[in-house]
């Protein structure tokens, strides 16, 4: 892992590094770097090349589905603002064509969190992806494999962030590289299916996400307000806010291009990084014998959040990064998004693996990016196993009340 910075690069490597980045997200379930770090590489090739390609259309996805759905209406990407003066333009241009049609100023905006996972589309029992924005994948099937749907319409396939948080967060980068990777790979790793299994995995409509209404003249001010609103009880990775304009007459007015809608917006918070010192790693033993790393930094204020460890996901990572006590990392957390690693600045030369469990003192082994510790009777594990197993057993007590309660039974 290397500091990138998209300003330094030429403009093949910010192309191969976009497009590298794009497969990744869209296709595998190990991303290459965090969405705002994306979103800042966009923006310099934007400012090179404003009609580039790879900025006119919806970004491409490989085929895994059971074939090929045609979206009635297109499927498109979303515009983004980082700034104010971002919103302000948009907000312009709304005004602007409702004026023109001889509308009421300001206009109606509903508002609602943007989920950071993989588009879709559910019409008439068929869940398709975006894909090209005009054909997509079918992956009605995943309906089958315990996806659980919300509504239909437009939204987003996501998993529940807190489940990801306890038992997932040790293999994978991102909820979305699990669910990327629960959809689109023949056969799935065992954590996803688990996932699928435990009903985490969800297709959410937008129109069922909680929404507030705000109105041009205010939503520039608001917005701080909104997005604590909006987003404070939501269970799902999110990246933002969507903006959108409701009436049928003034979206037609405003069209869309071939890549996003203009009457859409995603309001999005400014990336911010730091340089932070590594302190030291502490490792966790998960229930089936993992060791996840947790990096301790020098603390550092990121987005209102004083942040002092940061995940180093699994043994692999740590070695080949560098990362050990003495390393500088360029780390990141923008608005929703959790503390990440987005590049090493100087890398520790002599990392160190453990070679026991800090738990139980077992000798440790390797399988795969792993470090595993193979005693059933670790008590990091035993307690880790427990604490699993109330988790399950709370969402089966839970569907039962429901069960009974759907049938005017009281559950007590």
């Amino acid at each position: 892992m290397t500091s990138i910075n998209p300003a330094a690069m030429t403009d093949e490597a910010l192309e191969q590094t976009l497009t590298a980045a794009n497969d990744a997200y869209r296709n595998t379930d190990a991303s290459l770097m965090p969405n705002d770090v994306y979103d800042m590489h966009i923006a310099e090739l934007r400012r090179r090349k404003p009609s580039h390609s790879f900025l006119a259309a919806v970004e491409p996805e490989d085929d895994f589905g059971l074939g090929k759905v045609r979206h009635k209406k297109p499927m498109l990407s979303i515009l983004k603002a980082y700034t104010d003066a971002d919103l302000f333009r948009w907000v312009r241009r709304v005004e602007a064509v409702a004026a023109d049609l001889g509308m009421d100023v300001p206009v109606p905006i509903k508002i609602n969190a943007k989920l950071d996972g993989m588009a879709g589309r559910l019409e008439s029992g068929v869940l398709a992806s975006r894909g090209d924005g005009a054909t997509g994948n079918d992956i009605t099937h995943m309906l089958q494999k315990g996806l659980v749907a919300s509504g239909d319409g437009d939204g987003e396939l996501v998993m529940l962030q807190s489940y990801f948080d306890e038992y997932l967060a040790d293999e994978f980068k991102h909820p979305r590289n699990v669910v990327t990777g629960a959809v689109g790979a023949d056969t799935p790793r065992p954590a996803a299916q688990q996932a699928l299994a435990d009903q985490s995995i969800h297709f959410v409509s937008y129109q069922s996400l909680k929404h507030v209404y705000t109105d041009t003249t205010a939503v520039v001010e608001a917005l701080p307000v909104i997005r604590e609103q909006v987003l404070g009880s939501c269970d799902y990775p999110t990246d933002g806010l969507i903006l959108v304009v409701e009436d049928p007459v003034l979206r037609d007015a405003m069209g869309s291009s071939s890549h996003h809608h203009h009457w859409m917006l995603a309001s999005k918070t400014v990336t911010e990084t730091a340089d932070v010192s590594v302190k030291g790693i502490l490792w966790h033993v998960g229930r089936t014998g993992r060791l996840s790393p947790i990096v301790k930094v020098s603390a550092v204020k990121l987005s209102g959040a004083v942040i002092s460890k940061v995940s180093g996901h699994h043994a692999e990572n740590i070695l080949a990064s560098g990362i050990g006590p003495g390393a500088v990392l360029t780390i990141t957390r923008s608005g929703e998004v959790v503390p990440a690693i987005i590049g090493v600045r100087k890398p520790c030369l002599d990392v160190e693996l453990p070679t026991q469990c800090p738990c139980c003192d077992s000798t440790l082994t390797r399988q795969r990016d792993f470090l595993i510790c193979a005693n059933d009777g670790c008590p990091d594990r035993l307690r880790a196993r427990f604490n699993h197993f109330f988790h399950i057993l709370g969402k089966v007590t839970t569907e039962v009340c429901r069960w009974h309660s759907n049938r005017d039974i009281m559950c007590t």
